[in-house]
């Protein structure tokens, strides 16, 4: 019952987003919450991780882009409403309270903007590389549970055409319920 519930959840949630970063993610901590291997805990934590902190940086990229551009539109209207501005020099027009706080706080933005972009690129290739880890555990892992499952599968085989030839019990409808199971 609970799985059902949380396959629904993750039909939901993968239906109104846009295949990003952040569903990526989702989706493979939802295979790696499904297996029962303790490996999947320490490889889903660093993601998770990761994850965090790509966010964490490029919401901090937006809000020094948003500052950026604000303190732009300021210095604009500095520009226009302020008279005599293209008369006077740029110390006098450095002295005005309004233009120097506009300046101050587009400066001070720009620098974090270049800041945060890096921090962002270097952020969002670890959380690349941590989906990658993951990627490949769930490869390994799901590889391993398919090879198991053939060689159970052959042991089944071979012990029906033992038990067809030996007039035994016969397990041949066995055979074919585990393979509509599978």
């Amino acid at each position: 019952m609970s799985s059902a519930k949380s396959t629904r959840s993750m039909d939901l949630t993968m239906k109104h987003s846009k295949n990003g970063p952040e569903d990526q993610t989702a989706f493979l901590n939802f295979l790696l919450s499904h297996l029962q291997n303790e490996g999947s805990v320490g490889v889903g934590s660093p993601l998770g991780r990761a994850q965090r902190e790509e966010k964490c940086t490029r919401r901090a990229l937006w809000l020094a882009a948003i500052m950026t551009l604000a303190s732009l539109a300021g210095l604009c209207y500095a520009v226009v409403f302020l008279p005599d501005f293209f008369r006077s020099t740029f110390l006098q027009n450095w002295a005005h309270p309004v233009i120097k706080l506009f300046s101050v706080i587009g400066l001070g933005s720009l620098i974090s903007s270049t800041s945060f972009l890096c921090c962002w690129i270097w952020y969002l290739r670890a959380l690349r590389r941590r989906q990658a880890e993951c990627r490949l555990f769930i490869r390994a892992h799901f590889e391993d549970l398919l090879s198991k499952c053939k060689s159970q599968l052959q042991s089944t085989e071979s012990s029906t055409a033992f038990a067809a030839t030996s007039g035994e019990i016969n397990l041949i409808p066995k055979l074919a319920e585990f393979q509509q199971a599978s």
